[in-house]
């Protein structure tokens, strides 16, 4: 093993510990402030694997939760910016469709994550998460990221879970 693919997987520990913390996190500033640290982690990790978009997309991610992190509805023209300043560097970094899949997913996720949090919203939000989960495991395994595919794995499964108790269960007991 080379020592890059080391210092990959660490940093990719290290955001998997962050991303737990953010989970049990009820405040919005501070989920956010650790899921940008696991982002920025995460970005570090992708850099060491030579997996550019990636780091790119993760570091946008990392600064897009800070400047979310300032509004509660965030206005439109930063979101469409933020998502512009992300195409941008994943073409700057393309190496391939795979390449593509953090990108779309990091996008996905930040147009849910710009609206209100209306109940509706929170829906859309754990959806948009599950998909991007699910674009990011698939990238995380081609380009090694083992750590950030055990990452990735677990927060499918909380999401799931999620959506099984907030979006099935609560829409099973009003029927009946």
């Amino acid at each position: 093993m080379d020592y890059k693919f080391i210092i990959s997987q660490v940093f990719g520990m290290i955001a998997l510990l962050f991303l737990y913390f953010s989970f049990n996190k009820n405040n919005k500033h501070t989920l956010l402030l650790n899921q940008s640290m696991s982002n920025l982690m995460f970005a570090l990790s992708f850099l060491f694997l030579g997996a550019y978009t990636g780091f790119f997309s993760f570091l946008m991610a990392s600064l897009r939760n800070i400047i979310f992190n300032k509004y509660n509805e965030v206005p439109n023209y930063i979101v469409i910016s933020v998502i512009l300043v992300m195409v941008f560097l994943s073409l700057l970094s393309y190496n391939g469709l795979y390449s593509l899949l953090p990108t779309i997913a990091i996008i996905i996720y930040t147009y849910s994550l710009s609206k209100k949090n209306k109940k509706k919203n929170l829906k859309n939000m754990r959806l948009a998460e599950l998909t991007a989960v699910l674009l990011c495991v698939t990238y995380d395994f081609i380009v090694h990221a083992y750590t950030g595919l055990l990452a990735n794995m677990l927060e499918g499964i909380i999401v799931i879970i999620a959506i099984y108790n907030y979006d099935i269960k609560k829409k099973k007991k009003m029927s009946l």
